[in-house]
């Protein structure tokens, strides 16, 4: 059963799957998994609509820009929402979001890498559409969702008062509150160890340091 299972969310409101509105599937708990990339909210030139399709009985979701929804209808999955304007192939800046289905359980995932993620049984059914790999203007991020925890790679950072970077590093965490941690203990640990009690102030923002 799905229930049992993985299952993926993307949205462009990060506040969906813990706000209620998610629907019977936010009884199964979801960790965010990071950022896949940033569209448009808006019809714009060289953007087409990504739409969300949702099976009322397994609550899996499925993303496609065709506007037929593939075979999405003939399998039982009701049409939900545009959800938000991915780019054309050809538009400046696009990169390939892939698309991987695990044939077993009818879930699918988006990874912006050629091999994906190393999830098991899925197996790629090639570029499922076209995103900013950074933020631009007027561009919302897709976030990411999942009901297995999965490490998400943040950059914690120690600032002064006046929001000047004094150090940063990488880290890998399932989830941003544990990054958020993760970077406190690192002020506690670093006045500790140097015999001080600077006032850091932390801050943590998804991908790897520059």
């Amino acid at each position: 059963m799905a229930s049992e299972s993985q299952m993926h969310l993307y949205t462009t409101d990060i506040n969906e799957p813990t706000s209620g509105r998610a629907g019977q599937y936010d009884t199964y708990g979801w960790f965010r998994v990071g950022i896949l990339g940033y569209a448009s909210l808006t019809a714009v030139s060289g953007t087409q609509p990504l739409h969300r399709w949702r099976h009322p009985v397994s609550n899996l979701h499925f993303y496609t820009v065709d506007s037929a929804g593939e075979a999405a209808s003939t399998l039982g999955y009701v049409y939900e929402r545009l959800e938000c304007h991915v780019l054309q192939a050809n538009s400046p800046g696009a990169v390939p979001a892939f698309r991987f289905y695990d044939a077993e359980e009818g879930d699918h995932y988006f990874s912006r890498q050629k091999g994906g993620e190393g999830l098991g049984r899925y197996a790629e059914e090639g570029i499922g559409f076209y995103v900013f790999p950074e933020k631009q203007p007027d561009t919302s991020e897709i976030w990411g969702w999942s009901t297995k925890p999965r490490l998400v790679t943040y950059c914690l950072m120690l600032k002064d008062e006046a929001g000047k970077i004094l150090a940063r590093r990488t880290g890998a965490y399932s989830s941003f509150q544990q990054a958020m941690d993760a970077c406190g203990k690192w002020a506690r640990d670093t006045n500790a160890q140097n015999g001080h009690n600077y006032k850091f102030f932390i801050d943590v923002s998804e991908g790897a340091c520059p």
